[in-house]
């Protein structure tokens, strides 16, 4: 499997690559090659290190034949890792890697180059059968002369990648393109993608009929950007052979009412009742206008609207199961360290304090006091005793602001009592002595 989602499975035969472009300065590949993951590959260790790529290009023998392995009919990416048009590539090798596409018909390849005057040098000199897709990357108007090499290749689809997008591209897609891929920039110095950028090509590409595929908006990681443009996901591909007819670009009718129960119009589908019925949305035929949002309609019989959901493979639902249980886990988790450890630490805290006490009473006592109110209050009684019970002081203070009435009703201690009783400037040295060598706590 693959985390790029315009094919099935990635095939290196030939890794290793080195940059030639503005599109490569921040490579994926080079990054993963030099990762600790691929570093304990030979074929790595020879061709990336903590620098970036070696320069080295080199054929993966024991890699080549994998796809004669593979029964199930496939779509697979090309050398992820590499350029299988490079430079320092022979030509004997380029053959071989091409010869096991030929001898597997039953699967769908697609190659991908930013050295088109190469692949334009040595395309009479390979067999373009029917199953493999060529395509050029073109990340700028720069660039766009790849465009004219692709067009004399004669693969049964061509098409372009135009990932990283770096600015607005004027492109001629009236013959000889079949597909054409937008993305924007993703890693932690990625290049902001303006959306107008991927307007103007999309819209081109439904002029000219043109499969159209937005893969990200782009951001510090591959999911950071949306997936939509203007609120729709763009998933076109091309069919099969260059003659058939490409995907039609569906139009959109806007709708005013949602019937008696609060049903769609008859025939159409809203994206849960698509899920409902096992299918997954593709382009919308309708939509009506709520309050706070849009609601896209399709259409499940309609091949272009609508599309059956592949059933997960029981390693797939086992693997979910497994998901599910870590983010249960990880949820008690975080309600555990919010909730309960706070408890925990407190009380925990609490029991030391109690051992410190019991295990030095001499350095405790306790202190009450009295007030004359809640707010800008002054003492109008102090008693301490240490930890045996014994008195050390309990004693009236005379304040000088009056005991307010509510206050009176708690402790019972008025104005008149107080009235010869020793202010606080004449209690504090005896309190001083007394607490002088007690711990604070």
């Amino acid at each position: 499997m693959t985390s790029i989602e315009w094919t099935e499975k990635t095939w290196n035969p030939v890794v290793g690559c080195s940059k030639v472009s503005l599109g490569c300065s921040h490579c994926y590949a080079e990054r993963l090659a030099a990762s600790s993951k691929l570093q304990k590959f030979p074929q790595y260790q020879e061709t990336a290190n903590e620098k970036g790529w070696t320069g080295n290009v080199v054929l993966v023998t024991h890699k080549l034949n994998e796809p004669l392995k593979r029964k199930a009919p496939t779509t697979w990416f090309v050398n992820s890792m590499s350029d299988i048009f490079h430079e320092d590539l022979p030509l004997e090798q380029i053959k071989a890697v091409f010869e096991v596409m030929n001898q597997t018909p039953r699967h769908t390849y697609q190659v991908l180059t930013k050295r088109s005057e190469r692949l334009l040098q040595l395309a009479s000199q390979l067999n373009w059968s029917k199953n493999i897709w060529m395509g050029v990357s073109v990340e700028n108007q720069d660039y766009v002369y790849r465009i004219d090499h692709l067009k004399q290749v004669p693969a049964t689809i061509r098409f372009l990648s135009c990932e990283p997008l770096l600015g607005r591209l004027e492109l001629d897609l009236t013959e000889d393109i079949h597909w054409v891929i937008v993305g924007g920039e993703s890693g932690r110095n990625f290049r902001p993608m303006d959306l107008d950028w991927a307007r103007s090509i999309r819209d081109r590409c439904l002029e000219s009929r043109v499969p159209f595929f937005f893969k990200q908006t782009g951001g510090k990681t591959p999911r950071s950007g949306s997936k939509e443009l203007d609120g729709i996901e763009w998933k076109q591909k091309p069919l099969t052979t260059a003659s058939q007819e490409n995907p039609p670009l569906l139009e959109v009718v806007q709708y005013n009412w949602w019937g008696n129960k609060h049903e769609p119009p008859p025939g159409l589908r809203t994206k849960k009742q698509l899920g409902e019925m096992g299918l997954k949305p593709l382009q919308p035929v309708g939509q009506i206008d709520c309050k706070d949002y849009i609601c896209k309609l399709y259409d499940p019989g309609n091949p272009f609207s609508s599309t059956p959901k592949k059933r997960p493979t029981e390693k797939q639902l086992a693997a979910l199961e497994k998901t599910r249980k870590i983010q249960e886990q990880k949820r008690y988790f975080r309600w555990w360290k919010e909730n309960a450890e706070p408890i925990l630490t407190d009380r925990s805290n609490a029991v030391k304090w109690a051992r410190s006490v019991l295990e030095n009473p001499q350095d405790y006592c306790i202190l009450d006091t009295e007030t004359t109110g809640l707010d800008d209050t002054e003492v109008v009684e102090i008693a301490i005793i240490n930890l045996e019970g014994e008195t050390l002081l309990d004693t009236l203070v005379k304040p000088i602001i009056p005991i307010l009435d509510e206050v009176i009703a708690i402790h019972g201690i008025t104005d008149k009592m107080v009235a010869d009783a020793p202010t606080f400037p004449e209690v504090y040295p005896q309190l001083l002595e007394i607490l002088g060598n007690k711990k604070e706590d």
